[in-house]
């Protein structure tokens, strides 16, 4: 891991201001991004965006991110981290701190200041669209730091450097169910140790990664794949959560793929009428798509998926590192997802796709990373409006309906 220092948070936190007293301190080169760009393009950021779009802005941020300086400590854009592949490249250059502030503060910060055409005509209005927008992202930071303390240099200077572990994107969203928590915790990552958990956890785990089962939990170890998804393993997951004596606050972990979460999370919703579900996403597919939503199932002779539930998992935690022992055949399987999940409603994913989808094949972590949060995005996005699959969620079945039924 790299030992340069990056700075995040919206505008006003005071990442230029900082950033610079924080090299000077530390004796580093200071980089900002916003400035690296206008002297790239000749114009400020705002009269950029004016001029050119939004669009063509994030292009030159881009650019200018991947020439950092080693060691730099690093004033980013308040948008910069939206693009997954900007947030790799910077949570890979060093230590991340969120510099942040009520709103009030910012927007106080921000009079007389320069043009911020994102913030719109209302500064704290803009600046609490862009909070929400943005906090999946500011959450992953190793540290938040308020700017509005006066020990905010200090508390900077003492950040140590990260561990090889990078969370990516962070998130709390809606659960939509009356049972259990209302949220549900969904992190994206490399290298991820599993999720903090209450209670004595039960780990139901795919045979062929049996070794990212964590040693000392109770664990059953099956066979993945669609025959996974009958009512005779069902019923053996549930007798052994018996034979365990799982009790109703206890979470139920489930590490491997798609089938996997399935049944698992299936086997939650079942036992004692509904227990914590933890997925662990260790294929592509399930991690670009399948292991969100909340929808769980098992097959019978004659219909995919006849009997199921509706049951959201209490926390998913998807590790990139996971894919890199695939083979081809199940990361094309991932990335026909993704594709999906472009055609339904990304054109970033899409140009994505079009540059990198090769590379990551190939085994670009930060492109297979990008890839894959855009598509889980797409997917939370419209699971979170439509959660019981009543309208908008049905995009989701693109070719799925055709597939399941030549399958049968």
């Amino acid at each position: 891991m790299a030992d340069g220092v990056v700075l995040v948070g919206l505008s006003g936190s005071g990442k230029s201001t900082l950033g610079s007293e924080l090299a000077a301190r530390l004796g580093r080169p200071f980089a900002d991004t916003d400035e690296l760009v206008r002297r790239r393009t000749g114009r400020a950021p705002a009269a950029l965006i004016g001029h050119e779009g939004e669009p063509a802005f994030r292009e030159h941020e881009s650019a200018v991110i991947r020439e950092l300086p080693d060691g730099a400590v690093v004033a980013t854009g308040g948008g910069a981290i939206e693009d997954p592949v900007n947030r790799w490249r910077l949570w890979h250059h060093g230590a991340v701190a969120w510099l942040d502030a009520a709103d009030e503060t910012l927007a106080g910060r921000l009079v007389g200041g320069e043009l911020r055409p994102l913030l719109g005509e209302d500064p704290l209005r803009g600046l609490g669209r862009l909070r929400e927008r943005r906090l999946p992202f500011y959450r992953a930071a190793d540290v938040r730091v308020d700017t509005s303390q006066p020990d905010a240099l200090d508390r900077l200077s003492q950040l140590a450097s990260p561990a090889s572990t990078r969370r990516l994107f962070d998130a709390d969203v809606p659960r939509h169910h009356p049972m259990g928590p209302t949220e549900a915790r969904i992190v994206y990552g490399v290298d991820l140790p599993l999720p903090e958990v209450e209670g004595t956890p039960s780990v139901v785990v795919d045979r062929r990664v049996a070794n990212l089962a964590p040693p000392g939990m109770r664990r059953l170890e099956i066979a993945a794949g669609e025959q996974a998804k009958r009512l005779r393993n069902l019923e053996r997951i549930l007798e052994w959560l018996t034979e365990v004596r799982h009790e109703r606050g206890d979470p139920l972990v489930a590490i491997g793929g798609g089938t996997t979460g399935d049944v698992v999370g299936l086997a939650a919703a079942l036992y004692a009428r509904g227990v914590p579900w933890i997925n662990v996403p260790t294929t592509w597919l399930a991690q670009a798509d399948a292991a969100l939503g909340g929808k769980v199932a098992v097959d019978l002779a004659g219909a995919k998926n006849a009997v199921g539930a509706f049951w959201p998992p209490v926390a998913v935690s998807a590790d990139v590192a996971a894919l890199r022992t695939l083979n081809q055949h199940q990361l094309r399987d991932g990335l026909a997802e993704a594709v999906k999940a472009a055609i339904i409603g990304d054109r970033a994913l899409w140009q994505l796709l079009e540059r990198r989808g090769r590379d990551a094949l190939a085994g670009d972590e930060e492109a297979r990373y990008a890839i894959t949060e855009h598509a889980a995005r797409v997917k939370l996005d419209i699971v979170g409006r439509d959660p019981f699959e009543s309208g908008e969620r049905r995009l989701l079945n693109l070719g799925h309906t055709i597939g399941h039924a030549l399958e049968v």
